[in-house]
């Protein structure tokens, strides 16, 4: 949906004056609140922000600011503000999770802009911008919490149904599936969902094609894959290949018991080695971070899809 059919929408709606006016104020008295918690964490730390660390900075900065580039891009193409507003905002950093520079704006920064909207755009920016955050990070959860309470606060789901009906962007996930798998695929979805991604899981897909033409094609439309090698499937060393050969990401998982078993040819490859499922999950956030952060960067020609 554009933002002209949403405007569209609004009219159609009893009272809707009233209700935006009152979201406008709740998200405005939250941000108010996060920006005062805020300024307390800073000074607990006895040094200028300038003296602190890089690793302090950059924690500090994931917690309370960091909003991924895809996202703040994306809300400025579907509010069709000018880009050459936001290119004067824009940082890079290197990562001290993985080997690469990112592209990341500040929170304050689009918030500015938000904020001078009237409350019909607000509400639809809110909107637009919780449904790409990274609700793994602190900033991107609180944000995404109090649109979503605002939203049901104020009567107003209605919208943000509306809103957010496009698919998207998505992870296809290889692995044996078997109950005894249950528990793990529940953590990865989990990890998954918790960047902004849909998780595309074959056997809980509902299709009328023969199964490998829709297999290649939500491999060819996925951001990037995780195949999770336990047991050794046969079907997990062709979807991972099939993606390597696509030039795709692909992150390689597997139960530590399982990782030396004599079949095991990919062991030359960076695994994450799990030994129960809350360790799978802990390390597949991480992951999946340092994944994104080297597809969004400048050296490397690939973009997340736009959603």
């Amino acid at each position: 949906m554009n933002i002209m059919t949403y405007r569209d929408k609004i009219k159609t709606i009893v009272n809707i004056d009233n209700k935006l006016d009152l979201f406008k104020n709740y998200i405005i008295n939250q941000i108010t609140k996060l920006n005062e918690e805020q300024t307390c964490e800073k000074a607990i730390n006895p040094l200028d922000y300038a003296q602190w660390s890089n690793a302090e900075r950059e924690e500090f900065d994931d917690k309370w600011d960091y909003i991924g580039s895809d996202a703040i891009e994306n809300l400025f193409s579907e509010m069709g503000w000018q880009y050459s507003e936001l290119s004067k905002q824009r940082s890079t950093s290197k990562s001290s999770i993985s080997d690469c520079v990112y592209v990341y704006y500040g929170f304050n920064d689009a918030w500015k802009k938000i904020k001078d909207c009237d409350t019909v755009d607000f509400c639809y920016a809110m909107i637009a911008l919780s449904k790409e955050l990274y609700t793994a990070t602190y900033i991107g959860k609180f944000l995404t919490n109090i649109t979503s309470n605002g939203l049901d606060k104020y009567d107003l789901i209605e919208l943000k149904n509306t809103v957010l009906n496009a698919r998207k962007p998505t992870i296809f996930v290889a692995m044996w599936f078997s109950d005894k798998m249950n528990l793990a695929k529940e953590q990865i979805i989990g990890a998954i969902e918790s960047y902004g991604f849909e998780a595309v899981i074959m056997n809980e897909k509902q299709y009328n094609n023969f199964i490998m033409p829709e297999m290649f094609y939500e491999i060819n439309e996925s951001t990037f894959v995780i195949a999770d090698f336990t047991r050794g499937r046969k079907s997990v060393y062709f979807e991972a290949g099939y993606a390597k050969a696509l030039n795709k990401e692909v992150i390689m998982t597997c139960k530590s018991g399982d990782f030396s078993d004599d079949h095991f040819d990919t062991e030359q490859i960076n695994h994450i080695l799990w030994d129960d499922e809350k360790d799978l999950y802990s390390k597949l956030l991480k992951r999946i971070q340092a994944t994104v952060y080297k597809i969004k960067s400048p050296n490397n020609n690939t973009s997340l899809p736009i959603i």
